[in-house]
């Protein structure tokens, strides 16, 4: 059966579900036990306003996407989950022919399409059972370890897909759940100082190894979203050939421990997690060229290999009560983490392995503030953060800079973002703007976003999406053709 009929009849069954049964009606009871039905459909529409090789002037994408979920409480101890999901981008239907052809984007239509791998469609599935004071749950999820908001400093569990580039996508298909056990052990001890102590730990077999892959290159693979890439002049980056060095499933796997309490007010934690990335490292080599709408490209054999993580890390997250709050503001709410990454494998700009200690930190501030001649009814929330990373034992300068899973990094790489969002019409209308600024790379994303909420179960978005990279070969560059505008519909049913 092919991938298009499989997303064809999910959709459909979606649509069943949503129609056939009133907002009221979502619960079920099977054997007198409760099934919750839930899900949503979404469709989006992006436009591009550059005509280079690597984008596409005007409609370039339209992500349908249709999300089922289901949860059975078997009992009151035990209960289990599932979510499927399946997406697929429209515009490979729509377009054909003239640049779209040339540049080599409907090449990429069997890997862009359709969402149809299975880690991708079976996106979660588990059974949780929780006697007395544990909580035991097996099967393919996810874990969050970081309370930053955009930077995944401690949240380093679950894979990022990555394969539709930074696209105007559900949230629920860019985190990868992974098979694995977990168990959190609330421990029956309080103090004056401590309280809601946890005690979680994760066991990942890697069991799935589809999951564990990279970001494609070239118009013929990612499509839109393929780097612009030119390691010199005149000769760019297309796709590869990969060989992933997967490590053993069951016999390599991932361990991860975390233990959590609040202290008074406050909320901290202290992280330890063991194994094999979850992304690669990549090993290149030519691999020939060719020419495509008059720019030759580089194609390239590319050795993917996991190197092992060795990481210890903690968070902290209190409420600034104690500080002044003139003009209606807010208690600010502050949050740190940190990690300490040991020996972590790097590649030189040879290709050479080396091991160096990846230490970083982030703190942030969230908090709101009345602006009324902007807004006289609600209040404007900021959320400002900070983050730092510092690779020990290299020397500072771009001619230094080494390559970790997360791509090239000097010494000191300092990055900040903003988020301002505020509401209309007694919450209907949102509208937020965002920028990351990545100082030593001087590049930038800056993200408006206007949502009007129509009802509990239709949504509207359009936001505006703009990347700045002005430096050759280095951090955003590689998207610096690919601002987009972009308008999304959804309709949910829970």
């Amino acid at each position: 059966m092919s991938s298009r009929k499989i997303f064809l009849g999910f959709v459909l069954l979606a649509l069943v579900l949503i129609t056939a049964y009133p907002a009221s009606a979502k619960v079920f009871f099977v054997n007198d036990k409760p099934l919750n039905i839930m899900g949503q459909l979404s469709q989006s529409i992006q436009y591009g306003w550059h005509d280079d090789f690597d984008t596409y002037y005007g409609f370039q994408s339209a992500m349908l996407t249709a999300i089922l979920e289901g949860d059975y409480q078997f009992s009151d101890t035990f209960r289990a989950y599932s979510m499927l999901v399946m997406s697929g981008d429209l515009a490979y239907e729509l377009r054909s022919g003239g640049k779209w052809e040339a540049r080599g984007f409907q090449a990429s239509r069997s890997d862009m399409e359709w969402d149809s791998d299975w880690f991708r469609v079976l996106k979660e599935i588990h059974a949780t059972w929780t006697p007395g004071d544990f909580m035991f749950r097996a099967g393919k999820q996810m874990v969050s370890w970081g309370e930053m908001i955009g930077f995944r400093l401690l949240d380093q569990v679950n894979p990022v897909d990555a394969h539709r580039g930074p696209g105007d996508l559900e949230f629920e298909t860019t985190i990868v759940p992974v098979w694995m056990l977990r168990m959190d052990y609330k421990i029956p001890y309080n103090t004056l100082w401590f309280s809601d102590m946890n005690l979680q730990v994760l066991y990942d077999p890697r069991a799935d190894k589809a999951i564990y892959t990279g970001a494609a290159t070239g118009n013929d693979q990612a499509g839109i979203w393929a780097p612009y890439a030119m390691p010199v002049p005149g000769l760019l980056v297309g796709s590869q050939n990969f060989d992933y060095q997967h490590p053993n499933s069951w016999t390599d796997p991932n361990i991860g421990i975390r233990f959590q309490t609040k202290i008074k007010d406050s909320l901290a934690s202290l992280n330890f997690l063991y194994g094999r990335d979850y992304a690669p490292l990549f090993v290149v080599a030519p691999a020939g060229t060719d020419t495509v709408d008059g720019l030759n490209i580089l194609h390239l054999n590319s050795r993917a290999y996991f190197p092992i993580r060795r990481l210890l890390g903690g968070m902290y997250a209190t409420e600034l009560s104690f500080l002044p709050r003139p003009g209606g503001l807010s208690s600010p709410m502050f949050r740190l983490e940190w990690s300490y990454a040991f020996q972590s494998e790097f590649l030189d700009q040879s290709q050479v392995s080396e091991l160096h200690d990846d230490q970083r930190i982030a703190a942030g501030l969230d908090f709101s503030v009345p602006i009324r001649f902007l807004n006289p009814d609600q209040t404007f929330r900021f959320i400002a953060q900070y983050y730092l990373r510092r690779i020990a034992g290299i020397s500072d300068g771009f001619e230094n800079a080494v390559t970790s899973t997360e791509g090239p990094a000097n010494k000191y790489n300092h990055t900040t973002t903003l988020v301002v969002s505020t509401s209309y019409l007694t919450g209907q209308l949102s509208l937020a703007l965002s920028w990351m600024q990545d100082w030593i790379n001087h590049a930038y994303i800056l993200k408006p976003v206007a949502t009007y909420t129509y009802s509990d179960k239709i949504v509207f978005t359009a936001s505006i999406t703009w990347f700045e990279g002005s430096l050759t070969g280095r951090s955003l560059e590689a998207f610096d053709h690919k601002d987009y505008a972009s308008f999304k519909v959804q309709y949910k049913f829970n």
